[in-house]
């Protein structure tokens, strides 16, 4: 929440708004100054003069500029042909995900936010979000059916087979929040050090669409996804909070700049900012995805903060 661009600003005080502690998430009375880093920092002078002036609009709040919108009906996805296999014992996914169509969206009544070769899964079926882990192991969140076309939500499913509470194995989050009443279709929690996922695999990845393997033929549409996807996340080598990702302001979850975070050598961050290529990975890694049937009109300015 910026603050205002006239009026009275202040270090401290009670008014959101208007009260510089308060948008760095300080308490109202904490002892600040001009000249520290982090109200330099947000307001955008980095030496010298210094004046509550330059608060003026000023935010803390990181922003969101750009989504990844897709259309079933378009054959529209993201896609990776030969991925290097990593750890498959540890990593997290976290996404933002607006969906535009609901119901049965398509032939399988599926749509697919992400996929792996034959077993590594997310998608929505009967407008609840599942998942699957590797071969023996498919996970729905029973609490509710994700059904409203204009929200954002933010998923988090972060895996660490390692551990020895088998809760602790799988853990699944939307909007910061743990889910875990869930129906287990092919034997619950996988094993302790189970290294057998279908994610972080050598196997064809797509996103908005299922990939080759099984029962699924990738671009047939019977299992693609209209919608806005955002901050799209892919983590190797270890099981992310959803506090990672984002945060609590206002009563409402919000994202955070996940810029600094180790997505592991493995692992990618769409951000989908290149109008010229969508794919592209700003982890650091290079890990692009390839566009299918996707152009600049896919880019779209409709964000979790937007």
């Amino acid at each position: 929440m910026a603050l205002e661009s006239s009026g009275t600003l202040s270090i401290g005080g009670t008014t959101s708004n208007r009260s510089i502690n308060l948008e760095l998430g300080r308490s109202a009375t904490a002892a600040s100054n001009l000249g520290e880093d982090d109200l330099r920092t947000l307001a955008d002078v980095s030496s010298g003069a210094i004046s509550m002036d330059d608060f003026y609009g000023a935010s803390d709040v990181y922003t969101v500029p750009y989504s990844l919108e897709l259309a079933d009906a378009s054959n529209q996805w993201l896609y990776r042909a030969s991925p290097t296999a990593g750890n498959r014992q540890k990593h997290t996914f976290s996404f933002w995900i607006q969906r535009t169509e609901v119901g049965l969206v398509n032939a399988s009544g599926n749509a697919f936010v992400i996929g792996q070769g034959q077993y590594g899964r997310m998608f929505f079926g009967g407008d609840y979000f599942q998942y699957q882990f590797d071969n023996g192991h498919v996970v729905r969140y029973l609490g509710e059916q994700y059904q409203s076309t204009s929200a954002w939500n933010h998923f988090v499913v972060a895996i660490d087979t390692t551990q020895g509470t088998a809760a602790n194995r799988v853990k699944q989050y939307v909007n910061g929040v743990q889910k875990t009443t869930f129906d287990f279709d092919g034997g619950g929690y996988p094993d302790q050090n189970d290294s057998a996922s279908g994610w972080f695999t050598s196997n064809y990845q797509t996103i908005g669409t299922a990939p080759f393997g099984g029962s699924f033929n990738v671009g047939d549409g019977d299992y693609d996804m209209t919608g806005r996807l955002a901050e799209f996340c892919g983590c190797e080598g270890n099981q992310y909070a959803p506090t990672v990702f984002g945060e609590s302001s206002g009563g409402s979850w919000i994202p955070k700049d996940v810029s600094g975070v180790d997505f592991g050598s493995k692992g990618f961050y769409l951000k989908f900012s290149n109008s010229s290529n969508l794919g592209e990975d700003f982890s650091g890694n290079d890990n692009d995805f390839t566009s299918n049937n996707l152009s600049s009109s896919n880019r779209s300015t409709t964000t979790p903060t937007s």
